[in-house]
């Protein structure tokens, strides 16, 4: 998996749309959970039940603050059934709501 495949096309909306949305905490509060959900349904990300998708937004900010790179983030996410471009969304989405602390490091991520 390239990281290309997984950020190219996703990154810069979402990153953008982290400037509308209000910071997180460690608990992701109800606006963010909304915004986080909101995101993921205009981008067409499909998903049955949205306190998984919860789950796995915390669970990509759990794995990137525990060092984990972002390329095993995203094949962790993949391995949910998600397609390397929806793994950028979720990803993507995860970090601008519930651990915008992580933007940068994703950032340099992507840019590489």
């Amino acid at each position: 998996m390239t990281r290309a495949a997984l950020c190219a096309p996703v990154l810069a909306p979402l990153f953008a749309i982290a400037w509308l949305t209000p910071a997180a905490r460690a608990d992701p509060d109800p606006i963010s959970v909304a915004a986080y959900l909101q995101t993921l349904n205009q981008a067409h990300v499909p998903y049955d039940d949205p306190g998984k998708m919860v789950e796995l937004g915390n669970s990509v900010c759990q794995q990137s603050r525990g060092g984990a790179a972002f390329d095993d983030v995203g094949e962790s996410v993949i391995g949910r059934g998600f397609t390397p471009t929806q793994a950028g969304l979720i990803m993507g989405a995860a970090v601008a709501t519930f651990c915008p602390d992580m933007q940068p490091s994703m950032g340099r991520w992507s840019n590489s």
